[in-house]
This record gives structure tokens, sequence and C-alpha cells, in this order.
């Protein structure tokens, strides 16, 4: 795994010199909102191990986790509401890679994380504070817990979020809404999510005005 995250590594900086540092002048300064679950953390491999599950292929499109994975949804709410679960996911494949290339562009000063706790479980922030101080110390200052991510678009702010609706609503807020590929949403069928941030990003920099 060691092996995987350098390769991701090299992958953030190439993408970062070839996509993003040509249009390093930015005709604004941007906040970067980003989602945790589905995009810096492994929530399903985290479910997979823990309920020593046999994976397979997710079907594409499908959202719900119960759907996804096939299993009842007791089992899921009872494994959710523990404090540990949260604060033992694994990183996702993409985290080093995302945060590099994010933190080249706009400073950690200009990054935050953005999650929605669990039925807003005092155990589940409890273990995501866990995470993070783990994970991404980064961001111990700045982590915002909110079931309504779009309360903080706006014209200078970026939400990067694995959710398609949380997107949509960012966007219609006035916001810089980035969908993050993963296989249960509309972005199923794009093979490298790494690239494709770092093209949105592009785009965002080209653009002569505050909206994609």
């Amino acid at each position: 795994k060691d092996t995987l995250f350098r390769r991701l590594l090299t992958l953030a900086d190439a993408v970062y010199e070839q996509q993003i540092k040509p249009y390093k002048i930015w005709r604004f300064v941007l906040k970067v909102y980003i989602d945790m679950d589905g995009v810096i953390v492994d929530l399903i491999e985290g479910i997979i191990r823990e309920l020593k599950l046999v994976p397979d292929v997710w079907p594409a499109g499908v959202w719900d986790i119960v759907t996804g994975l096939n299993i009842p949804e007791e089992k899921i709410d009872k494994l959710m509401r523990q404090s540990d679960f949260w604060a033992n996911l694994p990183v996702s494949n993409e985290h080093n890679a995302l945060i590099g290339i994010l933190a080249k562009a706009f400073g950690y000063e200009n990054l935050a994380l953005c999650t929605m706790p669990y039925k807003s479980l005092p155990e589940s922030v409890d273990g995501k504070v866990r995470w993070i101080r783990k994970y991404a110390p980064w961001a111990e200052e700045n982590v915002i817990f909110a079931k309504d991510k779009s309360f903080y678009a706006g014209p200078d702010s970026i939400l990067i979020d694995d959710s398609t609706q949380n997107v949509i609503d960012f966007r219609k807020a006035n916001g810089l809404g980035i969908l993050f590929p993963r296989r249960w949403n509309v972005l199923a069928d794009v093979i490298d999510p790494i690239a494709y941030i770092g093209g949105c990003l592009r785009g965002i920099q080209q653009v002569s005005t505050r909206h994609i």
C-alpha cells in the first residue's frame, strides 16, 4: 500500500505541474471544503473489513450502502454508532494525492474538511475527530460538521464531495461544486479521479467569472 501511495503522490505532482501550475495566478481567493467519507476516507472498505464481507462489484450509480453491499440496514446502523469504527477507517487510495494537489494550489490555510456525522451522533463526531488527528492533523482547526454543506457555498468557495446531491445543492447556492468520481455516483465511469479533479481545477482557473 505504501508503494501505491507513492505512485499516487507522483501522479499528484504530475497533475499539478501539467494542469494547475501553468494557471497558478488565481483571479480570486478560494476556500476549499473537502468531504471525508467516500473522498479521503474509505468508508466502504471499512465496512467490508469490520463486517467481514466478501466484496462484490458495486452497482454503478447506486448511492445507498445497504443496496450497494446487499446487507441488512440494522448491521450498518449498529456499526456506525460506534466511535471506534469512524476513528479506524482506512484512508482512501486518493487521499494523499488529492490533499497534495489542493495544498499546493491553495495552501493548507484555505482548506477545510466538511463532513456530516452519522445521524448527528456524538460517537460519530468523536470518531471522526480522532481520525483527523491521526491522518489529517492539518485540519484539526479547520473541520466543519454539517448536514447542509450548501450553507458554506459562495462564489469564493469550492466543495469536493462524492454526493451528487451535495454538489448540486452547493452549486445552486452559488458555490463551485466538484463531484469526486466514485462508483456510486454519476461519474462511475471515470477511471482516474485525481486527473479528473485536476481538470476541474484547471477549468475553474481559466474562467473569467466565478461560476463553473
